[in-house]
């Protein structure tokens, strides 16, 4: 994929479009990734990124996977 979609538990006091909670979509060749780092309220955090606003695509809504749907026909 060139892109990647992730949520927001970190921001920073210039991040004015986003919000702790929201989902992001982002390239996927952009930000400083980080692995199990424990973030107060949080937890630790095994996969992450940090990004600046600017490389964010835009916001999005969770949507169902192959994994969350069934027929049940």
């Amino acid at each position: 994929n060139a892109w990647r979609v992730g949520q927001v538990i970190l921001k920073g006091p210039d991040a004015a479009n986003v919000d702790i909670g929201d989902f992001v979509i982002f390239p996927n060749d952009r930000g400083l990734t980080v692995k199990n780092l424990n973030v107060a309220g949080v937890g630790v955090v095994k996969s992450g990124s940090f990004l600046n606003e600017e490389r964010l695509f835009g916001t999005c809504e969770p949507g169902e996977t192959d994994e969350d749907s069934s027929s049940d026909s």
